[in-house]
C-alpha cells in the first residue's frame, strides 16, 4: 500500500530586500522625527507630552513600519487594526509611565 505525503511548499518570505530597506527607514525616520517633536515639546512646556513622544519614538516608529514589510500582503482592514491598536496602547503606556 502507497502512503501519500503531504509535502509542504518551502517557506518564502512576503517581502524583499526593497521592502526592508523602507521598513528601515521609515523606522529610522519615525524615531528621528518623534525624538525631535518630543525635546521641542519639553521646552516648549508641552512636558508630558515631550515624553511620551520620546519615550514611544522607537517603538512607534517600528508599529509604523510594519505594513511596508511585516505585514505586506495583509488585508487593508487588519493593518489598520493591529498598528491602530498597538499606537494606542503605546500611547496610553507612554502616559501613564510619564505621570509616574
Amino acid at each position: 500500500m502507497m502512503r501519500k505525503f503531504m509535502v509542504c511548499e518551502p517557506a518564502v518570505p512576503r517581502y524583499t530586500m526593497r521592502d526592508s530597506l523602507i521598513g528601515g527607514g521609515v523606522m529610522i525616520a519615525g524615531t528621528v522625527v518623534s525624538t525631535v517633536l518630543g525635546i521641542l515639546a519639553r521646552r516648549n512646556g508641552w512636558t508630558v507630552t515631550g515624553e511620551v513622544l520620546v519615550s514611544i519614538g522607537f517603538f512607534a516608529s517600528l508599529t509604523l513600519s510594519m505594513p511596508f514589510w511585516l505585514m505586506k500582503g495583509q488585508p487593508w482592514k487588519a493593518q489598520a487594526v493591529i498598528i491602530g491598536g498597538t499606537l494606542a496602547f503605546l500611547i496610553a503606556s507612554g502616559f501613564l509611565a510619564s505621570l509616574i
